[in-house]
């Protein structure tokens, strides 16, 4: 990083990234930044510059890759356009060497940026994108606000979407060519979902519009994302679980489900 970058306060610097680059995401104009080669620095993960007119891009899988879908429905909310490249899962395209040198976990989705930069995980794409881009809000407009947020997105991940995604990999004959399964595990995790839901169902039979109070937010982009794709795993939402089924039916009827 250049001696005038170093002088600058993070906030100056987040501001200089923030400003190159327009309502829909696009790039309008170049930090003119280094690559730098020491890993405590801030923008150490940035890659070689590629060409010119490299665009960014989301490398992406589609239904029902339930984490890809995350962002897309965010980038939907927001009007944010991103080119999405398309990453094929079954045919083992996470995996090959040059996917690697993006993400090291071969897991999508991965944003690639103008300056060689990659980002994966789901939910620190959005944050990068809600810090560049704050209306409409979706990770909450206060402190308060924020923290619920926060907090409705752990709860989901952690007890939905983890024993969904252990049944996916333990019990699940479509994965079964990934290695050994440990199939009771997997099997005892279907009750652990069935569980979560309804004391999700419990949680939000309190009235609420949405997830995290008032607001759609991101939390709920990922309590559809993670329900529906225990649907596919053969979880539904059981019946008796109005509420949820009934907040499911509002969330999917925003066009962004449909990204």
């Amino acid at each position: 990083m250049s001696t005038s970058a170093q002088s600058k306060p993070l906030s100056a610097l987040i501001l200089t990234a923030a400003s190159n680059y327009n309502l829909r995401g696009q790039i309008v104009g170049s930090a003119g930044g280094q690559s730098c080669p020491s890993t405590g620095d801030l923008l150490s993960c940035r890659g070689p510059h590629p060409p010119e007119d490299a665009p960014m891009k989301l490398y992406n899988e589609n239904h029902p890759a339930p984490n890809p879908r995350k962002v897309r429905i965010y980038l939907a909310e927001k009007g944010i356009d991103v080119p999405l490249q398309h990453v094929e899962i079954r045919k083992r395209q996470h995996k090959a060497p040059e996917f690697l040198a993006k993400n090291s976990l071969g897991q999508v989705p991965v944003l690639e940026l103008d300056d060689g930069t990659h980002l994966s995980e789901s939910l620190a794409i959005c944050r990068y994108f809600e810090a560049l881009h704050p209306a409409p809000p979706l990770f909450g407009t206060d402190p308060l606000d924020q923290a619920l947020v926060e907090m409705w997105i752990m709860r989901v991940e952690f007890r939905i979407w983890r024993p969904v995604t252990i049944v996916w990999r333990q019990a699940d004959p479509r994965t079964a060519h990934l290695g050994r399964q440990f199939t009771d595990f997997g099997e005892y995790n279907r009750g652990v979902v069935a569980d979560e839901m309804r004391w999700l169902d419990r949680e939000i039979g309190d009235g609420r519009a949405f997830i995290a109070g008032a607001r759609y937010s991101m939390a709920d982009i990922v309590a559809l994302c993670g329900l529906d794709f225990a649907k596919f795993v053969n979880m539904p939402i059981p019946e008796e679980c109005t509420a949820l089924i009934a907040w499911r039916e509002r969330v999917s009827a925003r066009p962004s489900a449909r990204a």
